[in-house]
C-alpha cells in the first residue's frame, strides 16, 4: 500500500499448479481525492509459451509462442486512442498438424469470416478511437461508446490470402448487465465486409 504515493497499491499474484505464472499491477490515483487513476499491469504464464510433444497430423514435437500488448491513451475526458498488437509463431515448424493460430472475426480482422485465415505464424494490429457517448441507467448497464478502428494482419502460409489483409471497423460498444455488447460493421480488402455483434470480451 502507498508504494507510489497516497492511495496507491501494488499487487503481485503468483500461480502454481496446472498453470504457472506471475501477474503484477501498480494502481495509482491522479491525486488524493479523485476517482481517476492509472494502472500499470504486466503478466506472464506458461500459456505464452508452450511445447507440444504430439498434435493430430504433426510429424513431431514443436514449440509455440504467442504474445499480446494493449495500450490506451486518454486524449480528452471522454475519448481515448488505443493500439492492440499480437502475434504468434511455431519457430519455423511447419508440419504441426491441426492449425494453432487463427485470424478473422470481430477484433481480429473483423471483415473476414470467423477463423478464415489459419496457419503457424501470424501478426495482427488494431489502431482505434473510443469515445464516450452516454451513460445508461444503473439497472441497464454502464457507459456507451462509439468505436472506430483500422485493423491489419497476416497469417503466414494461409491459403488464398490477399497480399495485405486489412479493414476498417466501426460500431457501438455498450456496458450492459449481461456484459460488454459490441454492434458494428467492417469493410476490408478483396471484397470482405461484415455486419456483426459481439457479447463478452472485446479487448
Amino acid at each position: 500500500m502507498n508504494v507510489a504515493g497516497y492511495r496507491s497499491e501494488w499487487r503481485t499474484d503468483l500461480q502454481f499448479g496446472n498453470t504457472y505464472g506471475v501477474e503484477s499491477e501498480l494502481y495509482r490515483p491522479f491525486n488524493a481525492t479523485t476517482q481517476w487513476f492509472f494502472a500499470l499491469r504486466g503478466d506472464a504464464t506458461d500459456t505464452a509459451f508452450q511445447w507440444f510433444d504430439t498434435n493430430p497430423g504433426a510429424n513431431g514435437a514443436f514449440p509455440l509462442m504467442q504474445a499480446r500488448a494493449d495500450y490506451f491513451l486518454p486524449v480528452q475526458s471522454a475519448a481515448s486512442v488505443f493500439v492492440v498488437g499480437e502475434g504468434g509463431t511455431s519457430f519455423g515448424s511447419t508440419h504441426i498438424g491441426v492449425p494453432q493460430f487463427f485470424l478473422g472475426g470481430p477484433g481480429r480482422l473483423s471483415a473476414y469470416g470467423t477463423n478464415e485465415l489459419f496457419g503457424n505464424q501470424y501478426y495482427d494490429f488494431r489502431i482505434g478511437y473510443l469515445h464516450n457517448l452516454v451513460t445508461l441507467p444503473p439497472f441497464v448497464g454502464g457507459r456507451v461508446y462509439a468505436i472506430g478502428a483500422y485493423e491489419f494482419g497476416k497469417m503466414y502460409g494461409a491459403p488464398n490470402q490477399s497480399g495485405f489483409p486489412n479493414d476498417f471497423a466501426a460500431g457501438v460498444l455498450a456496458e450492459t448487465v449481461v456484459g460488454p455488447l459490441f454492434l458494428g460493421g467492417s469493410i476490408g480488402d478483396t471484397g470482405h465486409d461484415k455486419w456483426f455483434f459481439q457479447l463478452g470480451h472485446v479487448f
